[in-house]
C-alpha cells in the first residue's frame, strides 16, 4: 500500500508511520511489512476497501456488524 493512502486516511496508520514508532524510522518498500496483530484476513479486506474507497460494501455481509466492532477496537 502507499504510505500516503494509509497515513491520511487512518489515525493509527498516521501515529503508527509518522509518530515515534519503529515503523516511522524504517523507508517503506515493497518488501516493507507492517504488523497488523489480531486482525482477520476478512477485516483486513475491510480495511483495505475504506482506505482506499472511502466505502465498504462488505457492509451487507451478515458478519460485518461483528466485523466493524472488532475493526473499532483495533484501530
Amino acid at each position: 500500500m502507499i504510505r500516503g493512502i494509509l497515513t491520511s486516511r487512518s489515525d493509527y496508520f498516521r501515529a503508527m508511520l509518522e509518530g515515534p514508532f519503529k515503523e516511522a524510522l524504517v523507508p517503506m518498500t515493497v518488501e516493507s511489512k507492517i504488523p497488523l496483530k489480531e486482525t482477520r484476513v476478512d477485516e483486513f479486506k475491510m480495511i483495505i476497501e475504506w482506505l482506499y474507497t472511502m466505502n465498504v460494501k462488505l457492509l451487507n455481509d451478515p458478519k460485518s456488524p461483528t466485523l466493524l466492532v472488532n475493526l473499532e477496537r483495533l484501530y
